[in-house]
């Protein structure tokens, strides 16, 4: 069974935050986005049967980084950003 939905970058981040994050560039290349209502399209996942809730939060446009321990991983209270896109990101 699926348990999740992530580019990479997002499994990255998860990987290190604990938590399922993505950024509002990548997020509306999925054609799941409503930029309109800033949330998933829950008609068009419909469409596709895929549950809002196998799918990363989208973080707040201008959202700072998260500042928490990375599971286990380096030094504890390290900046992991949720990133974007590399043609969004060299643009």
């Amino acid at each position: 069974a699926t348990h999740a939905v992530r580019l990479p970058h997002d499994y990255l981040t998860g990987q290190l935050t604990g938590e399922g994050t993505t950024d509002r560039g990548d997020v509306s290349g999925t054609g799941w986005w409503a930029s309109s209502t800033e949330a998933y399209d829950e008609e068009i996942l419909g469409l596709v049967d895929l549950s809002p809730a196998l799918l990363p939060r989208a973080a707040a446009a201008r959202s700072a980084p998260f500042r928490r321990p990375l599971r286990g991983r380096g030094r504890a209270g390290a900046l992991v950003a949720t990133g974007t896109g590399d043609n969004m990101a060299a643009a």
